[in-house]
């Protein structure tokens, strides 16, 4: 079984954000979205990953220690 690989999309608000933080922080944070969010970006765990209910953007929040990084997935049909 063959799991697809996403394509990952900044905002400039995030990297902002992200450039803004302790380079130790943003190492943890840039590796926690490559492991976690790269191939199942969907799947909620007890305590990484949540699905946000009531909200239409953003859909998910990975924990990274003290830190939150909210997204969403964009599904599309490559012909």
């Amino acid at each position: 079984m063959t799991t697809s690989q996403y394509r990952i999309e900044f905002t400039e608000t995030a990297l902002e954000d992200l450039r803004a933080l302790r380079a130790t922080d943003r190492a943890k944070i840039e590796d926690a979205i490559e492991t976690y969010l790269r191939y199942e970006p969907d799947k909620v765990t007890k305590s990484r990953i949540k699905r946000l209910r009531g909200l239409i953007s953003p859909e998910y929040r990975l924990r990274v220690d003290e830190h939150r990084v909210f997204y969403d997935i964009e599904y599309t049909v490559n012909c």
